[in-house]
């Protein structure tokens, strides 16, 4: 939480380079604290009355680690408690970090293993728990429903002036309700709810950053300028591939 509110975390150098593969890369040490420390805590602070997929971090283990030089490579087995089905479930984060001379992370490359079979079980769960049984399809619309009621509340409370996006909250669920998609487990950088859903987190830290990534457009967050043969082959700072 102190990192959170830093805004400025003393564990990343200035020009970190960090990427989250079910989301985006993300540059600066401003972007990957409040990201890193803000999504979490974000949520552990409201997580009682706050629609997430993504759950609280609750404890963790380190399972394997390996160190060469300034690299290190790390899987950590994390329990999240998911409120959204109330759910105590671990989650294996396959990490690579690069350190600076003074000791500090300057680039890191998170993979999230085996999120999209997680993501289709919490959607099953909560079709059932929505006395939808099986059918997923109507329990996804009451989710992204849910998660649109959170980003128009906070895009309408902080998102005013010149960061304004809407004009009120039913301008704003109206317009993403109708004409953007849920996302699948992978889109968390795309033109999305469930983007926006996660930035939206973000949203009364800087507002003048941050609400342009809940708005209209997606900002440079949530916009579908991602394709598969790019993200595969361009590398965690950002240049191509050989």
């Amino acid at each position: 939480m102190e990192e959170m509110h830093s805004v400025n975390s003393t564990l990343f150098a200035e020009n970190i380079v960090g990427r989250v593969d079910d989301s985006r890369t993300f540059y600066g040490r401003e972007l990957n604290t409040e990201y890193v420390f803000g999504s979490f805590s974000a949520l552990g602070e409201n997580s009682s009355s706050i629609i997430s997929v993504l759950g609280v971090p609750v404890n963790h283990s380190t399972t394997q680690f390996a160190t060469s030089g300034n690299n290190v490579s790390v899987t950590e087995l994390v329990y999240f408690n998911i409120t959204l089905v109330d759910y105590l479930v671990p989650v294996q984060i396959n990490i690579w970090l690069s350190f600076d001379g003074d000791r500090k992370i300057s680039a890191y490359d998170a993979s999230f293993r085996w999120f999209s079979w997680l993501y289709d079980d919490l959607l099953k769960e909560f079709s059932a728990r929505q006395g939808y049984g099986s059918d997923v399809t109507a329990a996804s619309q009451d989710l992204k429903s849910g998660l649109i009621q959170q980003i128009c509340e906070r895009a309408t409370i902080h998102c005013v002036g010149r960061n304004l996006q809407y004009n009120n909250s039913f301008e704003c669920a109206d317009m993403l309700f109708r004409k953007v998609r849920l996302g699948m487990s992978y889109e968390f950088g795309m033109n999305t709810i469930l983007c926006r859903s996660l930035h939206a987190l973000m949203v009364p830290l800087r507002p003048d950053i941050h609400c342009p990534h809940v708005g209209r457009t997606g900002g440079d967050m949530c916009v579908d300028d991602l394709r598969y043969q790019e993200l595969a082959t361009v590398d965690v700072v950002g240049t191509n591939q050989d």
